[in-house]
């Protein structure tokens, strides 16, 4: 998963070009994106974790593709 989020930054960063941002303020807002993605990811665990915990995993399997 980090590989895939290390390969969105340069194209986030591609992105950008249009706003004529310099280099710096491209990387802040590309790596501050990162971080959202990141508790996303912890938050999905904990969410997954529970439903597996509570119904099974049958249920988190249906919940995660649903």
């Amino acid at each position: 998963m980090a590989i895939y989020q290390a390969a969105m930054v340069p194209q986030m960063q591609m992105s950008m070009i249009k706003k004529n941002w310099d280099d710096d303020k491209q990387l802040h807002w590309s790596t501050l994106a990162q971080v959202g993605l990141g508790i996303g990811e912890v938050i999905g665990g904990y969410v997954n974790g529970e439903i597996e915990d509570k119904k099974g995993i049958k249920a988190s399997f249906y919940a995660t593709i649903f």
